[in-house]
C-alpha cells in the first residue's frame, strides 16, 4: 500500500483495510475450480507458503499466499489456524510437497 502512495508521489493512499477486502472480494468471485491459478499450482511438484500478517480495524488478519516461480495465489484468512486453512480449497485439493517456514499445522496439507 506504502509503494503506492511513493509511487504517485503521496497523491493515491491506500488504506490496509481496502486492500484486504479488495483479496477478498477477488477471491470469493474467482472462477470457482476454473480457476488457472489454482489448475496451475495444483499441477506443481511443490508449492512454497507463507502468511503476512496486518491489522485490520484493530483485528490481526492474515494473507496467505500459495506460489510456484510462475504463479502466486493469495488468500484472505481471519485466523491462521488449522479450521481456517482447511476451509481453503487449494489445500484441500494440493497433493504434492507443500514448503513453509516450519508451520506445524502446515503438516497436515500437501
Amino acid at each position: 500500500m506504502e509503494i503506492i502512495s511513493v509511487i504517485s508521489n503521496k497523491e493515491i493512499w491506500l488504506p490496509q483495510g481496502l486492500v484486504f477486502n479488495w483479496q477478498k472480494m477477488f477471491y470469493r468471485n474467482r472462477v470457482g475450480d476454473g480457476n488457472i491459478i489454482v489448475e496451475r499450482l495444483l499441477d506443481m511438484d511443490q508449492v512454497s507458503t507463507d502468511a503476512m500478517v496486518m491489522t485490520f480495524n484493530g483485528t490481526q488478519i492474515y494473507i496467505r499466499n500459495f506460489s510456484s516461480d510462475r504463479e502466486v495465489l493469495y488468500v484472505p484468512m481471519d485466523k491462521k489456524n488449522l479450521a481456517s486453512l482447511r476451509r481453503i480449497p487449494f489445500l484441500q485439493k494440493f497433493v504434492r510437497i507443500l514448503m513453509h517456514e516450519h508451520e506445524t499445522v502446515l503438516y497436515h496439507f500437501g
